[in-house]
């Protein structure tokens, strides 16, 4: 389950991080919705995490505390992606290996989840800046979530 849950947090910084490509488009006058907006959404979609982390850090203007912990969550999430089933693999057949695999997973969700929060706040505040009312953006949240939820259902219990 933990594995699980921080690859999901893994690419939902990756997302966050490309709502916020978003955001400065629209900043530099883009209208939400317009081919532009989404133009740079599908393309931010397509690049790998450490691409859109690096631009990430040359345009967005984010805190350089934020930076360092992003390039960490970088590196856990590659390792997580690419090395963590070689360096665990007894895990399956050991229980204290497993425990200590759990527990760094966990370490590493609650890391994930954390810079989301993290990004979430700054998305929020420069949508605020931008006119947004908050109201209305949590509203729009909400429904978004809402409604990918219903497809997600949908989808599995039609398989």
């Amino acid at each position: 389950m933990e594995l699980g849950l921080a690859l999901v947090n893994a690419q939902v910084i990756e997302s966050m991080l490309t709502n916020l490509f978003a955001i400065a488009e629209l900043e530099d006058g883009a209208q939400r919705g317009s081919h532009r907006v989404q133009s740079v959404m599908d393309t931010r979609y397509s690049q790998t995490f450490g691409r859109v982390l690096r631009d990430a850090i040359s345009s967005l203007n984010l805190d350089p505390q934020l930076v360092d912990d992003l390039r960490a969550a970088l590196s856990e999430r590659n390792w997580l992606v690419h090395h963590s089933m070689r360096e665990y693999y007894p895990a399956v057949e050991n229980a204290a290996i497993r425990r200590g695999f759990y527990l760094k997973l966990k370490g590493m969700r609650e890391e994930f989840e954390r810079l989301y929060d993290i990004l979430r706040v700054i998305c929020f505040e420069r949508m605020v800046v931008l006119g947004e009312d908050r109201e209305e953006i949590e509203a729009r949240i909400r429904r978004t979530t809402e409604e990918y939820a219903l497809e997600l259902l949908a989808r599995d219990s039609a398989t």
